[in-house]
């Protein structure tokens, strides 16, 4: 089965396949179903302005239980002796049906560590059966010779790894390098989509050509940097210390792009900035910050948010359990609020780059506003 929406803002029908979103002109959707005989259309109405009329994307946090500690963790998971309850299982499968009925396209699930959640792969199941493309995030410590071949069913798998060896285990707060090391050899060769995940911060950025190294061994062909975001444990990080560690990396990145590049793998950073070049995107910004245009984030008890980043409590949207999702994005002045912020209003005018220093929860995390002006950066010629 598969699942198609058709999108008013853009006038046109989405597909997504194999993680990649596509629309299809009205004019030629009849050949497509021809395709896809046991496709399901979601036609909506309604839309909030220039915004999409239901997320594409949610993320549901299935579980805050985490067999590690992290220490840039944005959820505050493995803290497992104070956890709240967390959705049941019948309230995930009805999570999924009424994401299925206002047209969200991909369900992301993450944790804490998803894969730790019993049931987990009933929900998998359901939403496989519901025409969702499904993502997963994990830490990589649980795959087994019992679940390991139920994962082709994701189109990309996303593995935290900070560290190798040693650092591996101080960012972690355990001993668990052995673990990592053992879980990841049963998938090495397993023809999966990885992307292997990296928090920069003060234990790993001159070390990371460590992880580089590890992937070529592992046959791991794409790594994604990212910065380090204050909020949950990261919370305390100083716009001096998150500045000094950038400017760090950023000495070391040409020859790490170089020692990627020699072991065939692509390395992908905040610092590199990339031109939208898809004229229906008026404002790069929704790509930069999806939260509220494109993207919805639903922790473990069912709380809504605009993005996992934008978790605090002044950001709740309502809950899954009793408020209907789709009069949330429609209505809710929380995510009003969001999409009023743009290119133009944020100090960096008119700009194209797809630029993480825009980054709205990176903003709110070091201003305090969501409506602060972008984060200032070297390369960046627009004034502050």
């Amino acid at each position: 089965m598969r699942r198609i929406r058709y999108e008013p803002f853009l006038e046109a029908y989405l597909i997504m396949e194999n993680g990649e979103l596509y629309s299809v002109l009205p004019a030629d959707i009849k050949e497509i179903l021809e395709e896809i005989p046991d496709a399901i259309i979601v036609k909506n109405l309604e839309y909030p302005k220039e915004t999409f009329s239901a997320p594409i994307k949610v993320q549901i946090q299935v579980t805050n239980f985490c067999n590690l500690r992290c220490k840039t963790c944005a959820v505050f998971s493995g803290d497992n002796k104070i956890m709240p309850p967390q959705m049941t299982h019948k309230q995930i499968m009805t999570l999924l049906e009424r994401s299925a009925d206002v047209g969200v396209l991909n369900i992301e699930w993450s944790g804490g560590e998803p894969l730790f959640r019993k049931g987990f792969w009933t929900f998998v199941k359901y939403a496989e059966e519901l025409g969702f493309a499904q993502n997963l995030l994990t830490n990589g410590l649980c795959f087994s010779d019992k679940n390991i071949e139920c994962l082709h069913v994701f189109f990309r798998i996303q593995i935290s790894l900070d560290g190798v060896g040693e650092t591996f285990n101080q960012i972690v707060n355990r001993d668990a390098w052995r673990l990592f090391t053992r879980s990841i050899n049963l998938i090495r060769e397993k023809e999966l989509n990885i992307v292997i995940a990296t928090v920069l911060q003060e234990k790993n950025v001159d070390r990371l050509g460590e992880i580089i190294e590890f992937c070529a061994v592992h046959n791991f062909k794409k790594i994604r940097i990212s910065p380090q975001v204050p909020i949950g444990r990261s919370k305390f990080i100083s716009w001096t210390e998150y500045c000094a560690i950038i400017n760090r990396f950023r000495d070391k990145l040409p020859d790490l792009k170089r020692y990627a590049e020699d072991c065939n793998i692509e390395l992908d950073t905040f610092l590199e900035k990339k031109i939208c070049d898809d004229e229906t995107v008026k404002d790069v910004l929704r790509i930069v910050s999806p939260g509220g245009y494109s993207f919805l984030y639903i922790d473990a008890v069912g709380d809504i948010f605009p993005f996992p980043f934008l978790n605090q409590p002044s950001w709740r949207l309502g809950s899954c359990l009793s408020d209907n999702l789709s009069e949330i994005w429609l209505s809710s002045d929380i995510l009003n609020k969001i999409r009023q912020q743009t290119y133009q209003n944020t100090g960096c005018g008119k700009c194209r780059y797809e630029c993480s220093f825009a980054d709205r929860s990176l903003v709110f995390g070091f201003t305090g506003k969501i409506d602060g002006p972008a984060l200032p950066h070297i390369e960046c010629k627009e004034r502050r």
